[in-house]
C-alpha cells in the first residue's frame, strides 16, 4: 500500500496552506446541485481528474489530480500542478540540491508525508503501478536508490499530502459537474510547466444558444448550455 510506506517530518508552511485549502473544499463538497451532470469518463488509477470552474474558490480550484487508487475503499490521487518553492533536500538531507528542485502539494490529507511519482520502464519492486510507465511509493529507500541514477531529476516527482474521497463522494463530485475525467498522460505528469496544465487540459465552455420565435424577436423558446 502506497499510503503506509509514507515518510514524514515536512514543511510546516503545507500545513497552513492545506488547513485552509481542505476547509474550502468540505464547503464545496456539500454544495448540493439539483440536476447532476454526466462526466465523460469512469475515475480509474491513470485517469485525470480536472477541476471544473464549479470548483473556482474552493482548495481544489483549478487543479489537476492524478488517480492512483480507486476502489471500495475510497479513492487517492495526487494533485500535480501546485509546485512549491520548497527544496527536497530540506525534508530528506541525504538528497542532493542540485538532483530534484521542490516538492509538490499533492493533496490536503497526510501533508507530513511525502509519496513519489516515478517514470521508469523498469517494474519496480517497491513500488504501485499507475499507468504507463508510471509508479507510485512512498519508499524512502527506493527515493535514495532512484536518487543515484542520473536521469532522477527527469524521473522523480515528490508529493507533500495527497486528495482522497470516501467510496461513491467522488463519483457524486463527478455527477454534479465539478469533475472532468480524462486519460492521463506521462508527459503532462512530468510537465515542466506544472502551472500551465489546467488550462491546456480543461475544455473550453461550450457557447450558450438561444433560439426564439423568428415571428416574435422577443419570446424565448429554448436555451442550450455547456461547461
Amino acid at each position: 500500500m502506497i499510503l503506509a510506506a509514507t515518510f514524514y517530518n515536512l514543511h510546516p508552511q503545507l500545513h497552513r496552506f492545506w488547513l485552509t485549502a481542505a476547509g474550502l473544499a468540505l464547503i464545496v463538497s456539500l454544495n448540493i446541485y439539483p440536476e447532476p451532470l454526466l462526466a465523460s469518463d469512469e475515475p480509474a488509477p491513470g485517469m485525470f481528474l480536472i477541476a471544473t470552474r464549479d470548483l473556482t474558490g474552493s482548495g481544489f480550484s483549478e487543479s489537476v489530480v492524478l488517480l492512483i487508487q480507486h476502489d471500495e475503499d475510497g479513492t487517492v490521487g495526487l494533485v500535480i500542478n501546485q509546485p512549491t518553492d520548497i527544496d527536497l533536500a530540506t525534508i530528506v538531507p541525504e538528497v542532493s540540491h542540485n538532483v530534484v528542485s521542490r516538492v509538490y502539494l499533492g493533496g490536503p490529507v497526510a501533508t507530513y508525508g511525502v509519496i513519489l511519482l516515478i517514470k521508469s520502464t523498469d517494474l519496480l519492486s517497491d513500488a504501485d503501478h499507475v499507468f504507463g510507465n508510471i509508479y507510485a511509493s512512498g519508499s524512502r529507500d527506493l527515493l535514495l536508490e532512484l536518487m543515484k541514477k542520473a536521469n532522477a531529476k527527469e524521473s522523480i516527482r515528490l508529493y507533500a499530502g495527497h486528495a482522497g474521497w470516501f467510496p461513491g463522494q467522488l463519483d457524486y463530485e463527478i455527477s454534479r459537474g465539478s469533475w472532468q475525467v480524462v486519460p492521463a498522460s506521462e508527459r503532462v505528469v512530468f510537465s515542466e510547466e506544472p502551472l500551465k496544465i489546467w488550462r491546456q487540459l480543461l475544455p473550453p465552455s461550450r457557447p450558450i444558444i438561444v433560439h426564439h420565435d423568428s415571428r416574435s424577436p422577443m419570446r424565448l423558446v429554448s436555451v442550450a448550455s455547456g461547461r
